[in-house]
């Protein structure tokens, strides 16, 4: 078996090297890495790309609409943040139809179910869900799976004390449980979020290995269901498996 970690951001690259390294003792694979722009072989290829990428923005979170009338400002966007691997893009795009599209560009790399394809990205990613509404996701599992960094920070609420707060419109109550509170969330910059995506790749891995999304009822394991941040920061961030899921991998 190979795994193949695919980056599509310069900030992070220092923990690459640890994520290879996680990913080989977990799986006992060839780890390789490659940055997103080597598959960008061509200003054609660049251009293209990069006109799929606007078409699968979402235009409105209570609509499965996508942006079917493209602009040129829109297409030259997409362009530019593929360009400048710095300039991380801003819009949201529909994950499921970005996983699509990584298997229509790239199917010789992204269709091969014997190798484990995993994307660390951070652009923001949504589903359409039951409620009839777009939802930001941290991990999208399939071929490829793909995880959004953004998605880690932004998706799982914070606390529920949070949201009260927030909801009165105290701006200098809320700083204050934010400075207060630092352990009960993810933020950027923040020296925790390598950890927690161990625990994703955790759940990637188990998706291939099984052939099925592999969730844990156990809250302390890696392939818990997290939807709060402290649940994050319980079972994610401490990367490791429940008795039963750890004997797979034994």
């Amino acid at each position: 078996m190979s795994i193949h970690l695919y980056t599509d951001y310069p900030f992070h690259n220092k923990d690459i090297a640890q994520y290879c390294t996680f990913l080989q003792e977990i799986s006992v694979s060839i780890v390789e890495h490659f940055h997103f722009s080597e598959l960008l072989t061509s200003p054609e290829k660049i251009a293209s790309f990069a006109q799929s990428l606007a078409s699968i923005r979402i235009l409105s979170i209570d609509k499965k609409d996508l942006n079917t009338h493209l602009f040129p400002v829109e297409i030259e966007y997409e362009k530019k943040c593929l360009l400048n691997s710095s300039k991380a893009s801003q819009s949201l795009y529909d994950g499921f139809e970005f996983q699509l599209l990584l298997r229509t560009e790239w199917p010789a790399l992204f269709l091969k179910k014997e190798r484990l394809n995993i994307i660390l990205t951070e652009r923001k990613l949504l589903t359409f869900e039951e409620d009839n509404r777009y939802h930001l996701r941290s991990i999208i599992l399939g071929f490829p799976c793909i995880i959004s960094i953004t998605g880690i920070i932004e998706a799982p609420p914070k606390p529920k004390e949070y949201s009260l707060i927030t909801r009165t419109g105290l701006t200098k109550e809320l700083q204050n449980w934010l400075e207060q509170n630092k352990e009960k969330y993810l933020d950027y910059n923040d020296d925790r979020v390598p950890q927690v995506i161990k625990g994703y790749l955790l759940q990637s891995y188990f998706f291939w290995l099984k052939g099925a999304v592999q969730f844990c009822n156990n809250k302390r394991c890696a392939l818990y269901n997290s939807h709060w941040q402290e649940e994050v920061l319980s079972a994610q961030y401490y990367h490791t498996l429940c008795d039963k899921h750890q004997a797979f991998i034994r």
